[in-house]
C-alpha cells in the first residue's frame, strides 16, 4: 500500500495544504506579534519617559543644580540598557545618561522631538552620533500650565530591540514547525486508510469493467464506504440483468434484421455504418463486414443514400424518397425510408434507412397509367358517336316524343359521364407522367380562391364563404391545375351533402399554404377514409354515380397536389361534417423573405 501512487499524492497534497495553511495563517500572526512587540517597546519606552518628565517641576527647574542631582537618582531607578534625555523646549540638552550633554548638538530638530512637539508623542529609530549606534526613541513633551518647557526621552539600542523580536520569532517559528510535524505525522495513517478504500472500490470497478459483475466489497460498514461498497453491488447485479437482457434482445434483433425482406442500414453522428444486413448489402452491392465502422460515403456508390442519411442527421425528421440505380440489364427502383436515432434523453445519436425494391410495383403502377391513357384515348370516338347519334335522334319526328326524349336525354347523361371519366383519366395519366408539362408559375393563392367562388356563386349564392388573407400569398405552380383540383373538393362538398347549410373555404398561412374545404354534412366513415384518394374509390357507389361521379375527382386532387410538392389530407366524422386540406409549398422567394 505504502507504493501506492495515490496514497503519496494524497499525503502529499495533505501536507502541502497544512505547510500553506501555516504560513497563511503563521505569517500574519508573525508579523502581528512582532508589530505588538514594537508597540510594548515604545509603550515601555514613553512610560520611562513619562517617569522621566515627572523630575521638571518648573521652567526653572532647568536651570537649578537640583535637577542633575534627580535625573542621577532617577536614571538608577530605570533599566541599565535604557538611554534618558532631558531637553529645554529650545533644544538644549539639559541632561543625558550615556553622553556629556555640554557637548552634545542641539536637539531641537530632532524627528522624535519634532512630533512630540506636533502630536504630543514622538518616536523614531535612527543612527546616534553622540552614542556610536542605532537606537529606537520615543519622546513626550513637558508640560506645565498649559505651556511645553522642555522634552523627555528615552531610547533604546536596536540590537536589544532586535534580539526581543529575534527571540519571539523564533520561539512562534519553532511552535508552527511543531504544529505541521505533527499533523504531517497524524495524516499519514488516515491516508493509508482512506486510499485502502479506494483502492477497493477500484479493485471491484475493474472487475466489473472487464465483465465480472459478480465481485463484491465488504459493506458491512455504515459510513459512507459501506454505502458505497453496497450501491457497488447492487450496481453489479443490475448490470449483469441487463446485459443478459440487452444480449437477449441484440439477438432478437439481429434474428428480425436478418429476416427481413427489405434492406437496413443504421449510420451514427459521423456517418459511420453501425449496421447493415445482408439484403441492404445485396441492394447497394456491399458486404455488410467490410462496411461496418466506415463512413458510408467512402463505401456506397450510389449518391442518393448518402444524401439522404445526411440529410436525416442534418434535420432530424423522418424523410421518404424513391431512387433509381443503374444495373445490368435493368434500372432498379427503391424506396427508401430514412429516420433519425435518438437515445434516451432525445439526443441524436444516428440515422437508420430502410430500402425496399419496387421495382415491379413501379413497372406494374405504369403498366396501369398507360392502360388508362391508352382506353380514355380510345374511348373519345365513341362518346363522339353517342352525342352525334343523340343528336340524330332529337331530329327524328317519327319517333314519339316523349320516348325520344327520354332516351335521348340518357344517351346525352352517359355522353357526359365519358366525356368526363375520359378527361379525369387523361388528367390523372397527364399527372402521373414524367414528362409531364406544367405551367409552374409564381401566382397569388387567393386568385385561385376567387375564381372557384365566382364559378359557384350562381349556383349556391351565399352558402359557399371563402376566408382568405389581406396580404398576398404566392406559390409556384400551375394555377389552372389548382383551380381544378380546389373545384373538385368544392363540387363534392355540395353534391354530396346537398342539406349543409355552409361550405367554408379556407386559404391559410404557415410554413405552407393551406387551402381548406370544410362542411356540415354527413361526413365520412374512418373505415373509408384510407382509401377514399384511390381512383374509382366510392364509399356509396350506387349514390356516386346517381349523382354522375366518376370516383376520380379526390385522386385528380391529390395528384395535382403531389406534383406541387405538397399533399392532400382529410378530417372527417360520421354526421359531423368533412375538411379536406391541401397543402401547396410557398414559393421560395416568399418564405426567405418572410
Amino acid at each position: 500500500m505504502r507504493t501506492s501512487r495515490f496514497l503519496w499524492k494524497l499525503y502529499a497534497g495533505y501536507c502541502g495544504v497544512i505547510a500553506i495553511t501555516s504560513l497563511f495563517v503563521g505569517y500574519p500572526a508573525l508579523r502581528y506579534m512582532q508589530e505588538q512587540h514594537r508597540q510594548e517597546i515604545y509603550r515601555e519606552l514613553s512610560d520611562k519617559a513619562a517617569q522621566l518628565s515627572a523630575l521638571v517641576d518648573t521652567e526653572a527647574d532647568f536651570q537649578g543644580s537640583a535637577l542633575a542631582d534627580r535625573f542621577a537618582r532617577q536614571r538608577t531607578l530605570l533599566s541599565p540598557g535604557t538611554r534618558l534625555t532631558l531637553i529645554r523646549e529650545d533644544g538644549i540638552v539639559v541632561a543625558e545618561s550615556h553622553a556629556d550633554p555640554a557637548k552634545m548638538d542641539n536637539h531641537r530638530t530632532r524627528p522624535e522631538v519634532v512630533e512630540a512637539a506636533d502630536t504630543g508623542f514622538g518616536t523614531s529609530t535612527r543612527y546616534s552620533s553622540s552614542v556610536g549606534s542605532v537606537l529606537s526613541y520615543v519622546a513626550v513633551p513637558i508640560v506645565r500650565d498649559g505651556k511645553t518647557i522642555g522634552f523627555a526621552r528615552a531610547a533604546l539600542p536596536l540590537e536589544v530591540v532586535e534580539l526581543r523580536a529575534g527571540e519571539l520569532q523564533t520561539q512562534i517559528v519553532l511552535g508552527l514547525a511543531l504544529a505541521m510535524l505533527m499533523a504531517a505525522l497524524l495524516g499519514f495513517p488516515f491516508a493509508r486508510f482512506y486510499t485502502r478504500q479506494l483502492a477497493s472500490l477500484a479493485r471491484v470497478a475493474r472487475s466489473m469493467a472487464g465483465g465480472d459483475y459478480r465481485v463484491r466489497l465488504d459493506d458491512s460498514r455504515d459510513d459512507e464506504f459501506g454505502q458505497l461498497a453496497r450501491l457497488f453491488g447492487q450496481m453489479g447485479r443490475q448490470l449483469e440483468e441487463r446485459l443478459d437482457t440487452i444480449t437477449s434482445d441484440r439477438n432478437k434483433l439481429l434474428t428480425v434484421l436478418g429476416g427481413m425482406s427489405e434492406g437496413v442500414i443504421a449510420v451514427d453522428r459521423s456517418e459511420a455504418v453501425m449496421h447493415m444486413n445482408s439484403v441492404a448489402g445485396r441492394l447497394l452491392d456491399g458486404r455488410p463486414e467490410e462496411w461496418l465502422g466506415r463512413r458510408v460515403w467512402e463505401v456506397s456508390r450510389v449518391r442518393e443514400v448518402n444524401e439522404i442519411l445526411t440529410r436525416t442527421l442534418e434535420i432530424p425528421k423522418r424523410t421518404t424518397a424513391e431512387i433509381r440505380v443503374v444495373r445490368v440489364g435493368r434500372d432498379r427502383v427503391f424506396e427508401i425510408r430514412a429516420s433519425p436515432i435518438h437515445d434516451g434523453e432525445g439526443a441524436l445519436v444516428g440515422a437508420v434507412a430502410v430500402f425496399e425494391d419496387v421495382t415491379d410495383m413501379r413497372r406494374l403502377e405504369q403498366m396501369r397509367t398507360d392502360f388508362v391513357a391508352n382506353v380514355s384515348h380510345e374511348l373519345k370516338t365513341p362518346i363522339t358517336a353517342i352525342r352525334g347519334l343523340a343528336e340524330t335522334m332529337e331530329r327524328d319526328e317519327e319517333m314519339p316524343m316523349e320516348m325520344r326524349q327520354r332516351f335521348l336525354g340518357r344517351i346525352s347523361d352517359q355522353a357526359l359521364r365519358l366525356a368526363t371519366l375520359v378527361g379525369g383519366l387523361l388528367t390523372i395519366a397527364r399527372l402521373e407522367s414524367e414528362e409531364a408539362a406544367f405551367q409552374m408559375t409564381a401566382f397569388d393563392l387567393r386568385n385561385v380562391v376567387r375564381d372557384v367562388a365566382l364559378r359557384f356563386q350562381p349556383e349556391v349564392g351565399d352558402r359557399l364563404v371563402i376566408e382568405i388573407p389581406d396580404e398576398p400569398v404566392s406559390v409556384d405552380g400551375d394555377e389552372h391545375l389548382l383551380g381544378i383540383g380546389l373545384q373538385n373538393l368544392v363540387e363534392n362538398a355540395f353534391k354530396y351533402n346537398p342539406d349543409t347549410p355552409k361550405v367554408w373555404v379556407r386559404l391559410r398561412v404557415g410554413e405552407s399554404a393551406q387551402i381548406e374545404v370544410e362542411d356540415r354534412g354527413v361526413g365520412i366513415d374512418p373505415v373509408h377514409q384510407d382509401r377514399l384518394f384511390e381512383r374509382f374509390y366510392r364509399v356509396d357507389k350506387a349514390r356516386s354515380r346517381e349523382l354522375g361521379g366518376t370516383g376520380l375527382g379526390l385522386a385528380i386532387v391529390k395528384h395535382i397536389c403531389r406534383s406541387h410538392g405538397g399533399d392532400v389530407s382529410l378530417e372527417s366524422a360520421p354526421g359531423r361534417g368533412s375538411k379536406f386540406t391541401m397543402s401547396i409549398p410557398r414559393s421560395p422567394a416568399t418564405v426567405a423573405g418572410s
